[in-house]
């Protein structure tokens, strides 16, 4: 079994190949690390997606708030 940075390096490495292919590309690798890892490929291809989008100043799924309502 990797330790949690390991596969925390890994992931960080998938992610660039994974933004940097095309639709075939993507597929490809998508079923390599399903593969690999034993994940189900929606919740890969969130792993893969995540990241960059918020690394890249594109706005995550997740909400932000200004401040904290009384």
């Amino acid at each position: 079994m990797q330790r949690m940075t390991e596969r925390t390096n890994q992931l960080e490495r998938l992610r660039r190949r994974y933004a940097g292919r095309g639709k075939e590309g993507k597929s490809r690798l998508l079923d390599e690390f399903c593969e690999h890892h034993g994940y189900e490929r929606k919740y890969a291809i969130k792993l893969l997606q995540n990241s960059i989008a918020c690394a890249v100043g594109v706005p995550c799924s997740f909400a932000v708030y200004d401040s904290v309502l009384p």
